[in-house]
């Protein structure tokens, strides 16, 4: 797992983030818009679910999430998305890329008194 917390500003370098899709070595990622000190506009996430490579993307229905503070969006992996650009203010949000691993089976292991434990 691997997070940040992120920080959009209204200028050309700062604003948001262009299109793109999560690096192959997540299976997923969670973005949650953070409280802030100076009330933005604009902003929000854009979603092509349904596009598998870039130039689906005009072709498939967009999703828009406004992303407010305390608002929380989950992507699967390999989902085409963007961070809408902001006017004004400041937009602050933590990102959490995330990796799934199969659970391990249990093992059971005898106490000193004899009692089964699971690990």
């Amino acid at each position: 797992m691997h997070s940040f917390v992120t920080r959009y500003l209204p200028n050309p370098h700062d604003c948001g983030l262009p299109l793109h899709i999560d690096g192959v070595g997540v299976d997923g990622s969670i973005i949650m818009g953070l409280p802030t000190p100076l009330p933005f506009t604009g902003g929000g996430v854009s979603v092509w679910d349904d596009a598998k490579i870039k130039t689906d993307v005009p072709h498939v229905e967009r999703l828009d999430y406004p992303m407010d503070p305390g608002d929380v969006c989950y992507l699967d992996k390999m989902v085409w998305h963007q961070a809408n650009d902001i006017s004004s203010g400041e937009r602050w949000a933590l990102v959490i890329f995330y990796k799934i691993r199969p659970r391990r089976a249990q093992s059971a292991t005898a106490d000193a008194s004899g009692n089964q434990r699971n690990h």
